[in-house]
């Protein structure tokens, strides 16, 4: 290679690194908004468009082979899914330059719950062998149900149907007739065999990596594999005085909930109000059904919508939350995140009040983490507990539910994931790899100016 030619080849590897750095530029100021929105509700095409965005990028991809759960036809197109601790890195060959686009599976979460229950950041924790609702918050579950073994995660449900998402921000009034009794939670704790997930979320993940390769652009794109958790719940209704309409209220996972009635106890509605997938195992009887997704209404930060229609459940702040205690010596950060949480329970309640003539804290039991409740009063005699495997699962109709022992539900949750991924960029990642550019070795005396 000449000098010349070596000048000319640096002149342009200078030029290609200017325009990506300008690309990269543009397109944050021109996108970041809708890579945002992107990231509450994102399309099939609009998915496409964030692919494509990565190619202008000028981000190669090169694939490395798939696992054996997935078709032999993606064997050319998808990133290999790990479980193992630690994912090989995929690597690149001195000769060539590329970068790598990966789809990365969430490692599994790590029970770091303590043994008893506790003042949590923003609720009262109920470690797994607890109960909330009762008078005593150190209760255990023993008080109120027999021969819980703990295996949730192999327990599958009997069938699975799925129901429409109530999509008017209203909820049935209640019945003169009907007590209104209700549970509120931030983190479901019980393992299921159930996963749900949408082809939104799995858009989200994208739009979400390819935001973050244009602000501090890289060889390599790692996309989270959505892995469509469903945590579950236990809820022991054992009062007896009027029908009960059940208010479900979670703010951040899908949840199942696993209902159990003492005997002489009516369920006459429940209304699941949920962020992602809500699910409910029911007693015999003719009990109505419905459910909203808030985040089809509200986003993670509004906590005053100016149509009044607040569905997500903001707690109401209480004294023995540590935010608030340390937003009682005036921790700033506190103070604001008191705030945040009082005026959206005040718009929250707004709209409970409205749906269902009552308070949504005077009704409610309320937790940051739990894994059994009860409402109504303890049983003279623990009731048999009725796993998941013995009941029939109504689920909010979301693109793709799974039941099944672990390694099925792995198998195609790697899969649903690659097949969105790729048909979001077209079928064919192949297409969007540049031709590699093969550097001869060079010497020091070659690139030195004479």
């Amino acid at each position: 290679m000449t000098n010349s030619q070596s000048r000319q080849d640096f002149q342009d590897r200078v030029r290609r690194i200017e325009q990506r750095q300008k690309t990269a530029a543009d397109l944050r100021a021109q996108d970041q908004k809708s890579v945002r929105r992107a990231g509450k509700r994102i399309s099939a095409t609009l998915i496409m468009g964030l692919a494509t965005v990565a190619a202008l990028a000028v981000l190669v991809f090169t694939v490395p082979q798939l696992t054996d759960s997935l078709p032999e036809d993606f064997a050319l197109e998808l990133p290999q899914v790990d479980w193992s601790p630690k994912s090989p890195a995929a690597t690149n060959s001195p000769t060539q330059s590329g970068g790598v686009i990966s789809l990365t599976a969430r490692r599994p979460e790590k029970d770091k719950l303590p043994t008893t229950v506790t003042a949590g950041q923003n609720g009262i924790i109920y470690p797994v062998r607890f109960i909330a609702g009762t008078e005593t918050p150190g209760d255990r579950l023993s008080l109120v149900a027999s021969n819980f073994s703990g295996n949730t995660g192999n327990e599958i449900p009997r069938s699975v149907s799925t129901f429409p998402l109530n999509q008017t921000c209203t909820l049935r009034t209640p019945r003169p007739d009907e007590t209104v009794r209700g549970v509120m939670l931030t983190d479901a704790l019980l393992p299921t065999a159930v996963r749900a997930i949408t082809n939104e979320q799995i858009g989200s993940a994208m739009a979400r990596s390819i935001a973050k390769s244009i602000e501090r652009p890289r060889r390599n794109i790692q996309i989270t594999q959505v892995d469509g958790t469903v945590k579950g719940v236990n809820v022991f209704v054992t009062d007896t005085e009027k029908p009960v309409y059940l208010v479900l209220q979670n703010m951040k996972n899908s949840v199942v909930w696993n209902v159990q009635a003492a005997p002489g106890v009516t369920i006459a509605h429940v209304a699941m109000i949920s962020g992602h997938a809500a699910g409910v195992i029911l007693p015999p009887g003719p009990t109505t059904v419905e459910a909203i997704r808030t985040y089809d209404f509200n986003t993670d930060a509004e906590a005053e919508p100016e149509d009044g229609c607040m569905t997500r459940p903001w707690p109401k702040p209480k004294k023995h939350w540590i935010a608030a205690q340390k937003a009682a010596k005036n921790n700033m950060l506190y103070e604001n995140q008191i705030e945040t949480f009082a005026k959206g329970y005040n718009a929250y309640n707004l709209w409970f009040k409205r749906e269902l003539g009552v308070d949504a804290d005077a009704v409610s039991v309320t937790a940051q983490q739990a894994a059994h409740f009860v409402l109504g009063p303890l049983p003279e005699e623990p009731l048999p507990y009725r796993p998941l495997s013995r009941g029939d699962l109504q689920i909010t109709d979301f693109a793709h539910i799974l039941t099944g022992d672990p390694d099925y539900l792995n198998r195609r949750v790697a899969q649903i994931n690659s097949d969105v991924l790729t048909a979001a960029v077209g079928g064919d990642l192949s297409s969007l790899r540049p031709p590699v550019q093969r550097i001869a070795p060079q010497t020091a005396s070659q690139g030195a100016d004479q």
